[in-house]
């Protein structure tokens, strides 16, 4: 009788992982066929190359991702006559725990760079729904590096069964290359209204000073790898046109304690609403503005 069972379970698990291995060679057969660049895809994991060297590195949330969004890279890159790769990642996925692990598998793919910019929104220290129950793989395509790298930075379970489920979706199967035509639209006034509600999305409940310490930890952590591995660090609040976040100054402090690293606080630096294309992200006016104005300077110290 036990042999019996063990033979069913054999069966049962092989004509799993059958049904399973079928099911990835159909999604990798009709998924998205396009080059993947952190100016094409929004899935910033999968475009990671190989063995590649940049003076430059970018991390951060959509803030960020806006220096690669609509064509604006190669006028970034021309401005500080460097090559720049943004590893960030958009539509709230860019919280603290993606961040680090798209770090990690920049460094596992051999790709080096001397200097790191961190964009950093003071939320991402905050709430567990931006980092490890953040479901910042389901516009990835699957690919065992990038489970595996997830897995190992403390991604949740729900998060890696969302990576496979979220390929069962006709929005994924028509995702198309992004459009490298520069993003003009610009606001006329800054709405208090439209910040408040932003700011409501960013801060949904109390500040929580517990978990702000779980994810100093991890942020600490983080800066004496790069550290260890000669990566300059520097940090950045970026620049948008809310009012001063409720968890900025614990925050602040908290960077100025870190060894090793310069912080700039640009929260405020841009204020003219036609720099941005919504109430916190700048528009492509906007980002070469900063590139000159701000971005160049830190560079050149």
């Amino acid at each position: 009788m036990a042999f019996r069972f063990i033979k069913k379970l054999i069966w049962f698990i092989g004509i799993n992982l059958l049904l399973a291995l079928t099911v990835f060679v159909i999604i990798k057969m009709i998924e998205p066929k396009y080059e993947k660049t952190d100016q094409t895809t929004e899935a910033s994991f999968s475009a990671i190359p190989s063995n590649k060297q940049f003076d430059l590195v970018i991390l951060g949330t959509s803030h960020t991702r806006e220096f690669s969004r609509s064509g604006n890279k190669p006028k970034v890159e021309s401005i500080l006559n460097i090559s720049l790769w943004n590893l960030s990642k958009g539509f709230g996925h860019g919280g603290l725990v993606p961040g680090i692990a798209a770090w990690k598998l920049f460094t596992q793919k051999n790709n080096t760079t001397k200097k790191l910019i961190y964009f950093i929104d003071p939320w991402i220290f905050y709430y567990s729904k931006w980092n490890e129950e953040n479901y910042f793989l389901e516009d990835e395509p699957l690919q065992w590096d990038i489970f595996h790298n997830a897995y190992r930075n403390n991604a949740s379970l729900p998060v890696l069964l969302n990576y496979v489920k979220a390929k069962f979706k006709p929005s994924y199967f028509l995702t198309k290359s992004l459009s490298l035509n520069r993003n003009y639209k610009q606001l006329d006034s800054i709405s208090y209204i439209k910040a408040d509600r932003q700011m409501k999305i960013y801060y949904s409940d109390s500040i929580n000073v517990k978990t702000f310490n779980k994810y100093q930890r991890l942020f600490i952590e983080f800066t004496q790898t790069l550290y260890k591995d000669g990566v300059e660090l520097i940090v950045v609040i970026p620049p948008t046109l809310l009012n001063k976040e409720p968890g900025f100054d614990l925050v602040w402090k908290f960077l100025g304690t870190i060894q090793n690293c310069k912080i700039y606080d640009h929260s405020n630096a841009i204020r003219d609403p036609k720099m941005f294309y919504d109430i916190s992200h700048l528009n492509s006016i906007g980002i070469e503005y900063y590139t000159n104005k701000f971005l160049k300077p830190i560079l050149d110290n």
